[in-house]
């Protein structure tokens, strides 16, 4: 008669552990939980000692220690730092000290310099992680040429932790966290800090239309439940100037056959930056960040400014009857510039 051996195989969920200076780190442990369902997690706050911001390194690195010590001994098969200031200042130690993977976090700011038709982006984080080491090897790295504006935000993080996300103090203390970057012409802005996720989970500042080449079908970026509550022009800076000029069919003169909207930042005969968008070329509003870059640091002259508008048709591709509208953007585009940099 044989004998039948029955064996009980269990694996258990991996498991990780999380941990940042407070609640901001919940952000990363929710984006991880929507990620990988099946990961068994464990998140500290280490809110006694919150925020890391404004602590000295050493600290920072001993209470990192002590906090993964704790989830070694829970078993933990490996960490994320769900803090950029942790991560700057311990994760090269925690991975000395510990035989687990330990994952970090940090500015994204490689994907920003990607989006970023401007030139410029600006980064809010705290001062320990802008003061970093890690931090200017990371802008050095990947910024690829694009400007790059730091902010501290001191005493966003204590807001957060009070419970503080919408009152008019948190408000006026990102408003004006944001406002210098937009000013100094950043137009993707990088959160540095989990803090600010938490801050912004339920309402943001963002920019409402996308440029054509990502998607031709939409006008805007907004979600089919997200309500547009207002909307924030920046103050021109100084030696800005702006226009808009447009072809009009003496038949038609409600609607443009061609427009062009273009805004200079000059320092006298220099254009510091550049924003250019055709009318009547395209469903929505056409953006030319190639013509952008092109005008950008240089001095304006006529060459430039016919250089320019033989950019801004590269590759266009006219339907049956409008091939007209190519020689008349090239034309409005040139005499927009030079009328702005006063060599009309």
């Amino acid at each position: 008669m044989g004998h039948h051996l029955r064996v009980d195989v269990r694996i258990r969920a991996p498991r990780v552990g999380v941990f940042d200076s407070g609640v901001g780190g919940i952000s990363i442990l929710k984006a991880l939980r929507v990620a990988a369902p099946w990961l068994d997690l464990t998140y500290v706050a280490d809110q006694a000692h919150c925020p890391y911001g404004d602590r000295p390194d050493h600290e920072i690195v001993d209470r990192a220690v002590a906090i993964v010590d704790f989830l070694v001994d829970h078993q933990a098969d490996a960490v994320v730092v769900a803090c950029n200031t942790a991560t700057v200042a311990a994760v090269e130690e925690l991975r000395r000290r510990y035989p687990i993977p330990v994952i970090g976090t940090e500015p994204p700011v490689k994907p920003a310099a990607a989006l970023s038709t401007s030139g410029t982006v600006g980064v809010l984080a705290t001062s320990g992680t802008l003061s970093g080491r890690k931090f200017a090897r990371l802008v050095e790295d990947h910024a690829n040429g694009v400007r790059v504006l730091t902010q501290p935000c001191p005493g966003l993080a204590d807001r957060v932790e009070t419970g503080d996300l919408e009152g008019p103090e948190t408000r006026r203390l990102l408003s004006g966290f944001v406002e210098p970057l937009l000013e100094g012409g950043a137009d993707v802005i990088v959160l540095g800090f989990t803090s600010i996720a938490t801050v912004l989970a339920g309402t943001a500042m963002i920019p409402t239309f996308v440029l054509p080449r990502e998607n031709s079908a939409r006008e805007n970026v907004l979600g089919t439940e997200d309500v547009l509550a207002s909307v924030q022009i920046p103050a021109p800076r100084p030696g800005t100037r702006s226009t808009y000029h447009k072809v009009l069919d003496r038949e038609a003169w409600t609607h443009a056959v061609v427009s062009a909207a273009i805004v200079l930042e000059m320092d006298q005969d220099v254009c510091r930056s550049a924003r250019v968008v055709l009318g009547g070329v395209a469903p929505i509003p056409w953006r030319l960040p190639e013509v952008e870059r092109l005008l950008a640091g240089q001095r304006m002259t006529p060459d430039l400014a016919l250089k320019a508008a033989e950019a801004s048709i590269v590759g266009a591709r006219p339907l049956g009857k409008n091939a007209y509208k190519v020689p008349l953007t090239k034309g409005v585009v040139r005499r927009t510039l030079a009328g702005l940099s006063g060599l009309a």
